[in-house]
């Protein structure tokens, strides 16, 4: 199943319907505008485990049937505010857990330790609106801080200009936001050919083995991931 805003792209929503089932979100009043409707701030996952905000709890019958373990509700309750609005916006794989350790919610932590994962530690609390992860050791990032800690651990990382994409009642979303990985391919909620580095960024997924899947024409728009749950 597929969990994404009910602002995606139509063009995007009819590829990705072809194949998969998807669970599109309507607004949180809690969050603020512009980000109300974000998957990656209401869900997570961690290897088979996934983790949901009390206020996603309406949701957690539909997604129930296609989960291989019970969905996690963590205690904590989401803000209107950052870092509260962060609680689950993660980087995980399935050895490390990217997050900022002080923001992120404790049954998050706490699975990752149970399973033995390494824990980075970033300052950047949105940390999955800002960083997309294509494989165990290979990110694209828009976040300076998280593209040292990274490259820190030896990780392969593509570093990207902020901005260029859009965030309704913002100045600018984040790369991270606009995409989602579903096997070997990387969708993107717009065209890369909008954004200044975008050849660099289909490069880099080329490289790395991933297709890439872009709406021609459309600016790229921060949706809050594409998530495959």
């Amino acid at each position: 199943m597929i969990i994404t805003a009910n602002t995606i792209y139509p063009e995007l929503y009819n590829i990705l319907a072809q194949q998969h089932s998807i669970l599109l979100l309507d607004n949180v009043s809690v969050l603020y505008e512009g980000i109300r409707n974000h998957a990656d701030l209401q869900v997570c996952k961690i290897k088979d485990q996934c983790f949901i905000s009390k206020e996603f709890q309406k949701n957690h019958s539909l997604l129930s049937i296609s989960a291989s373990n019970p969905f996690i509700t963590i205690n904590e309750t989401l803000g209107n505010a950052y870092p509260k609005t962060a609680r689950l916006n993660i980087v995980s794989s399935e050895t490390h857990l990217i997050c900022n350790t002080k923001h992120v919610a404790k049954a998050v932590l706490n699975f990752a330790n149970a399973c033995n994962m390494e824990i980075i530690h970033v300052k950047q609390a949105y940390t999955r609106c800002t960083t997309i992860p294509l494989e165990e050791n290979a990110y694209i990032t828009d976040d300076p801080g998280i593209a040292k800690a990274l490259r820190n651990q030896r990780f392969d990382v593509l570093l990207v200009t902020r901005g260029r994409v859009l965030l309704p009642g913002h100045d600018y979303g984040f790369i991270g936001g606009t995409a989602g990985i579903i096997d070997d391919t990387i969708y993107f909620n717009g065209d890369l050919a909008y954004h200044p580095d975008g050849q660099a960024i289909k490069n880099y997924c080329h490289d790395h083995n991933h297709n890439t899947v872009e709406i021609k024409g459309q600016q790229l728009m921060d949706i809050g991931s594409i998530l495959y749950i």
